[in-house]
């Protein structure tokens, strides 16, 4: 969908290809692979110029979605992988726990904000 947004945007097989870092010959092979999949023209190439078809058109606005959609869900998953849970038990041993301020530290600030 990505590339049939992008390729309907720039109306030239070159410059989408290079927008999505993509070999003009990988993008029409994908957009060929869409039609077909779908069972619809979405471009009409003549010659030099490459147009929507009217099928193209109406498929555009839902291929958008689809594609806010999909980024979406991306941005989702990555910040639900991101996010921590679970418990850190940190322990001492010896001579560590007599320290100055280890007590302060382990138990955190207290209600002013400052480590006692």
């Amino acid at each position: 969908m990505r590339l049939f947004v992008a390729l309907s945007e720039e109306l030239h097989f070159s410059r989408a290809a290079a927008r999505l870092f993509i070999t003009q010959s990988a993008l029409s092979q994908q957009i060929k692979d869409l039609e077909q999949r779908l069972g619809v023209q979405l471009f009409d190439r003549s010659g030099r110029t490459v147009t929507l078809t009217p099928q193209g058109e109406v498929l555009l606005a839902d291929a958008r979605g689809v594609v806010t959609a999909m980024d979406r869900l991306s941005h989702s998953a990555s910040t639900q992988a991101r996010r921590l849970s679970g418990r850190l038990v940190v322990g001492t041993v010896g001579a560590e726990a007599a320290m100055p301020y280890t007590r302060a530290v382990l138990t955190g600030p207290n209600k002013s904000g400052l480590i006692m």
